[in-house]
């Protein structure tokens, strides 16, 4: 093995010396505009020194400059390294002397493709001047332990450079959180530059312990002195812990350990408006205590506020994708000094911080002999923390294993402490298990197994995503389930969430739309946010009981280290409110005894708080829910045929029934029409071809009618519709699969996981009248409380404009209303917590032109092609060729083109009237859209290309020009349009009303949670109920609400 010096590491950063009170400041640099050179950028400006550093040892310290740096001041070459991501630094207190300002070059190189795709060159988070006396201290490594005797023991390990042999005498003083000295120690001249000098040892028996839940930190100061004088101050912050591996488990001050986690990745300086403490003060309010490393190591400012705030950290080394992506460099000799050099650095700056708790080699990686020589060295360095490698299956069993065992998207279904395989790696088919393909794993070792990426939120799935954002509150079941299952397994120590924050491609273009955060690109809570935060819970309400006049509630401790008895909780029913203590230990479970009497139209409310945080607020007691009644006393109906159809009518509400379509054409309420069209079966993922009436049936019940509708959609299944007509404006609608020609889509692989195949809906749309955009819902829901406003809710109302919010599926309803606010009219839907209802708004039909429409005109070489698995009336037309374009003239406001994401295609430019309004448009697949593929290659169909609104409301000219160009990666150069849909005063959107007897989000994968194969076949039956809601005197129906 290569020898490797400790040299050129950076010292500890002074807080104070003997010259300066703030001897660390931002280096302002005036630079120039970055050349771009032989591959490299070179960053050319002025340094200005600052006055009172004259004197000073000075060093231009680097944080995250590179990958391959070379450092010249005033033309002289004084440095060159290597590495993105670590700190390190420049001593130039030669070329300082004297001056008040110095040219600075620096010659930057990515190293992309060696040991990351993500070795990037730039000045990525910052450069600060740090001022050093003459002798100062030049390494620290400050370690906490429990000795032998039970006592915690502190060991500090330091070295000086005593230039001029300045320095005669070091004091460490130790003090608690309220600046109280608990230790105290001096050394001499003669002690200090011994052979055994170099640290000390010593027991602190009273001292507070650091754990998550409690992050107590202590202010060590070691002060360099000279005669008497200071000469320097260095401090660090110090948590007591003690750590070990045994049985399979992981204990933190002996406490078995399980990490409630996130994966995150720390945002560099050109990404503006993140701010990384508020984002750490919501993972911690949604009782996170873990954050997993990407990509790069953390901010020696990040590892501060993670001891200050108790989170436990994965440090990762910049080492991604080896032998993966990129090349496989893992046994490149060449390049050891690589892997080393910046992995060092990041150990030896960080290794005093308490809250590190394991070194993550490198992720997403082949085990090679590059990897084996940084475990060495880790090892060397700190022998107390625990180290990780992202594809521990790859390490061969000859050789020493990882302290924790690393698996990714683990199915729930499966044990949680088994050593699986990377599921990355291709899986087969046809294994008989729950999952349905085969894994390898390792089940003779006994390391504990950390799941460092599960539960992956909805990213990848697109498709799904935009067309029901309802996969948001669908995936917290799956949350909830993998950390039950976890929390309840041995030798599982938890894992991390993937992810924290969504990329947006600011740091790299290979993550742009990786929309896989819990908080979005701006920091803000997402629907999965809430999710996670119920689920992470360290408290949990596992059952109630009602005894005469008292409510027993079982609860669950579920935190590391915290006994119940330091968590307030508060109750509260019907104005009556008390707070409780409890003592249980971690694991343990109690029962609270409230003076509350659980009857149905009293619930009672449960908040947990600690350190005045709510942790988890939960409602016992059924949901008061108004039965859905329509009293009074209704007409009969009337029924009327002629050569057009049937019509149903009690004056109050009417029904039209066309024979030339066999459908519902006109459902109203007191004149107002409501419904235009319908029923349809709703079948998505199975396409449908066109329906054709084929029978219609109507006669009068004792309670109404009774309508059969019978047809087909093409040769792929025949159906019946039977609606059951009230005189009150309830309408029963039972639908029955009479034939069927097609199978249900079939199961395939989806990267990492199988798709389940079958629907993503199945149930009965009907197609209702502009102006009904007023949704209303009551729902059963995973959890009894949700925040305001989230899609979720269990109770809520949303307009169209509300976005997602409007157009998530609702699922498990109760109610669900869809209403005209201006008419007062609508439709309800009633059911008993089986059916899902979801809104979609169409355009109008004579505003959408599909691409065949002679009102576009072609020219220069376009194709015509047929494509049946997405594009709108299976057409699309495209061309290659530079120059070609295509013209539209239109009437309206605005207009949207649509298209489909190949990997085929590529780049137009889009004018309105002769303007250019967007330049590159392109129809390339985005990275995300690439791991959510199964066949290895699935084109993404109806995108949006391009939208424009705010015209004046006149004929318009669109024009998309193919520029015959194409983003990396991409294939061919097509532009190929789908549809346009035109916006007017003219035109006005439908909405769908989708009710759903059963849904499922096929493509979630991951080891996610979703429900069984969703599908029918012949002679399947199901139902749903709806009610027409009438107007009243201009106001709305108290008693149809």
């Amino acid at each position: 093995m290569e020898k490797m010096t400790y040299a050129g590491l950076v010292p500890p950063i002074p807080t104070r010396t003997n010259q300066l009170e703030a001897p660390v400041q931002a280096a302002t640099i005036q630079w120039m505009e970055p050349e771009e050179k032989d591959g490299s950028l070179i960053y050319r400006g002025k340094l200005t020194l600052p006055k009172e550093f004259q004197g000073c040892g000075i060093r231009l310290l680097m944080d995250s400059v590179g990958c391959e740096a070379q450092v010249s001041v005033d033309g002289k070459e004084i440095r060159r390294h290597y590495g993105s991501y670590t700190e390190w630094d420049c001593d130039i207190t030669k070329e300082a002397e004297g001056k008040g300002m110095l040219s600075l070059t620096l010659t930057l190189k990515g190293g992309e493709g060696e040991l990351s795709p993500y070795q990037a060159a730039g000045i990525l988070r910052g450069i600060d001047i740090v001022a050093l006396p003459k002798a100062y201290v030049s390494c620290l490594n400050v370690q906490t332990k429990e000795n032998e005797n039970g006592c915690m023991e502190l060991t500090v390990q330091y070295s000086l450079e005593n230039n001029g042999k300045l320095a005669d005498g070091l004091e460490a003083v130790l003090k608690d959180p309220e600046g109280k000295v608990v230790l105290c120690k001096s050394f001499g001249k003669e002690k200090l530059f011994s052979s055994n000098s170099s640290g000390f040892s010593a027991e602190c028996p009273e001292v507070m312990r650091w754990d998550s839940e409690h992050p107590n930190l202590y202010r060590l100061c070691l002060v360099l002195k000279s005669d008497g004088e200071v000469l320097e101050e260095v401090e660090r912050m110090v948590g007591f812990r003690h750590l070990e591996s045994r049985g399979g488990n992981i204990y933190w001050n002996h406490q078995p350990l399980k990490l409630r986690g996130i994966c995150y990745r720390e945002p560099l300086a050109a990404e503006q408006g993140r701010d990384v403490r508020k984002e750490l003060e919501l993972f911690r309010a949604a009782n996170i205590n873990y954050i997993r490393g990407l990509f790069y190591p953390f901010s020696r400012k990040f590892l501060e506020l993670c001891d200050e705030m108790g989170f436990y950290v994965e440090e990762t080394a910049a080492v991604s994708e080896v032998g993966q992506s990129i090349a496989a460099t893992q046994n490149a000799p060449e390049l050891r000094s690589r892997y080393l050099e910046q992995l060092q650095e990041m150990v030896m700056r960080d290794r005093s911080h308490v809250s590190i708790l394991l070194w993550l080699l490198g992720s997403d990686s082949t085990w090679g002999d590059n990897f084996r020589q940084e475990y060495r060295r880790v090892k060397e360095l700190d022998d107390i923390r625990l180290v990780n490698f992202h594809f521990p299956m790859t390490v061969p069993e000859e050789e020493p294993q990882l302290d924790v065992w690393s698996a990714s998207y683990v199915s729930y279904r499966l044990d949680l402490n088994e050593h699986f395989d990377h599921m990355v790696i291709f899986h087969t088919h046809g294994r008989d298990n729950a999952i349905g393909y085969a894994t390898g794993s390792a089940p003779d070792y006994e390391m504990p197994v950390l799941h460092d990426a599960f539960a992956h939120l909805p990213c990848y799935n697109r498709d799904e995503i935009r067309k029901d954002p309802g996969i948001h509150e669908f995936w917290g079941e799956s949350i909830k389930r993998y950390w039950d299952k976890m929390w309840a397994t041995d030798g599982c120590l938890g894992g991390a969430i993937m992810a924290g924050v969504d990329e947006n491609g600011s740091f790299s273009e290979k993550l742009k739309d990786f929309n896989w955060g819990i908080l979005d690109a701006y920091g803000q809570p997402k629907p999965e946010y809430h999710h996670v935060k119920m689920a992470y819970a360290p408290v949990v309400v596992s059952g109630y009981e009602q005894r005469e006049k008292e409510l027993l509630v079982t609860v669950e401790n579920r935190s590391n280290h915290t006994d119940l008895n330091e968590i307030d909780i508060k109750w509260s029913s019907q104005g009556k409110e008390g707070m409780l203590k409890v003592s249980a230990k971690p694991c343990e479970k109690r029962i609270l005894s409230l003076p509350v009497i659980l009857e149905r139209s009293r619930r009672v409310t449960l908040e947990f708080l600690y350190q005045e945080r709510t942790v988890f607020e939960t409602i016992l007691g059924e949901e008061s829910r108004e039965e859905f009644t329509v009293p009074g006393d209704y007409p009969q109906f009337s029924i009327e045929e002629d050569e057009k159809g049937i019509t149903i009518d009690n004056g109050i509400f009417k029904y039209q029934f066309s024979k030339a379509t066999k459908l519902l054409i006109n459902a109203s309420a007191e004149g107002i029409q409501v419904i235009s069209d319908g029923p349809y079966l709703q079948t998505t993922r199975l396409k449908l071809e066109e329906w054709r009436g084929q029978h219609l049936e109507a006669g009068l019940t004792e309670d109404g009618a009774r309508v059969f509708l019978i047809g087909a959609y093409g040769s792929i299944c025949k159906v019946s519709f039977e609606l059951s007509l009230h005189k009150n404006g309830e309408v029963e609608t039972t639908y029955t699969i009479l034939s069927l020609s097609k199978p249900m889509p079939h199961t395939v692989k989806a990267n990492i996981g199988m798709d389940p195949g079958g629907l993503n809906e199945l149930g009965v749309w009907y197609r209702l009248c502009p102006g009904y955009e007023e949704l209303s819902w009551e729902r059963k829901g995973l959890w009894s409380s949700y925040p305001e406003n989230h899609i979720g809710r269990r109770k809520g109302t949303a307009r169209s404009s509300d976005g997602d919010d409007f157009r998530s599926m609702k699922h498990n309803i109760y109610q669900a209303g869809l209403v005209n606010t201006d008419t007062n009219t609508g439709v309800q839907v009633i059911s008993d917590g089986s059916h899902s209802v979801r809104v979609e708004m169409e355009p109008d039909p004579r505003s959408v032109i599909d691409d065949r429409d002679e009102r576009i005109r072609y020219t220069g070489n376009w194709f015509e092609m047929d494509d049946y698995c997405g594009n709108f009336n299976d057409t699309e037309t495209l061309s290659y060729e530079k120059g070609s374009y295509l013209e539209l003239v239109f009437t309206g406001t605005g207009i949207t083109v649509y298209g489909p994401n190949d990997m085929l295609y590529g780049k137009c430019n889009a004018y309105v009237d002769g303007e250019l309004k967007a330049e590159g448009i392109s129809q390339y697949l985005s990275g995300v859209d690439i791991p959510a593929m199964s066949r290895g290659y699935e084109k993404r169909y109806r995108i949006p290309l391009f939208s424009i609104t705010g015209l004046e409301g006149k004929e318009h000219t669109l024009r998309l020009e193919v520029l015959g160009e194409k983003e990396a990666g991409a294939q061919n150069s097509y532009v190929s349009l789908d549809y346009v849909v035109v916006e007017g005063s003219a035109y006005s959107f439908s909405p769908k009303l989708i009710i759903n007897n059963d849904f499922n989000y096929a493509r979630l994968v991951r080891g996610n949670y979703m429900r069984d194969k969703v599908g029918f076949d012949v002679a399947y039956q199901n139902s749903h109920k709806i009610f027409l809601k009438r107007q009243k005197e201009g106001k709305a129906d108290e008693d149809q609400i």
